[in-house]
């Protein structure tokens, strides 16, 4: 018995040695790399907890908020090239993809959306402790094919939300009505839980 649980966790290990480049990318992004990085593989965290960045603080209150801001920091699931210059948030949720696209595009202004109250609330604090907040639109909406309104269950965590669930009515708008007329879209990352069509 005592040997294939050995095994077992030999194997575990050897599997998960391709993340050894994401755990230095976090070792080299914040001081708190290690609290990060243990809340990650799903160690015991207690949360909120906040790390510090070189423009100001993260908030993680829920564990989804630590896979989310992983996945796009550290995996880095959505390429953003420096010379994007307007990029759209379909999904804004906490505000990861927006913080990550504001300092991979040093010239980039993006529309973020998102149709959650607390959502917004989170990313609004967080453009504002990292200074942000000229090169970022919020809108807080949901995008369906008409401009009308709808409704998203504020009752689960950020990453589970639909809209069209029962709960707290939103407004809802079309992703061409907020973008400026004339405008080139460089990078559209839509992450709307099933709505993307």
């Amino acid at each position: 018995m005592q040997k294939s649980f050995v095994a077992a966790r030999f194997f575990k290990t050897v599997q998960n040695l391709n993340r050894l480049p994401e755990i230095l990318r976090c070792q080299r992004h914040t001081k708190q790399w290690l609290e990060l990085t243990s809340a990650y593989v799903g160690l015991k965290v207690h949360l909120p907890f906040k790390v510090n960045l070189r423009s100001g603080e993260f908030q993680f209150c829920e564990l989804s908020d630590v896979a989310t801001f992983w996945q796009i920091f550290y995996r880095k699931v959505y390429p953003v090239r420096a010379s994007d210059y307007l990029i759209i948030d379909a999904g804004a949720n906490i505000g990861a993809f927006t913080l990550f696209a504001l300092q991979s595009a040093p010239r980039a202004k993006v529309i973020a959306i998102e149709p959650a109250p607390d959502s917004c609330s989170r990313v609004r604090s967080m453009l504002r402790d990292h200074n942000l907040e000229s090169r970022c639109t919020l809108h807080e909406v949901a995008l369906t094919k008409s401009i009308e309104q709808t409704t998203i269950n504020l009752g689960v965590g950020s990453q589970f939300r639909r809209i069209g669930t029962p709960g707290h009515i939103v407004p809802s708008l079309t992703l061409d009505s907020l973008i400026p007329p004339g405008a080139t879209v460089d990078l559209l990352k839509a992450d709307i839980k099933g709505a993307e069509l």
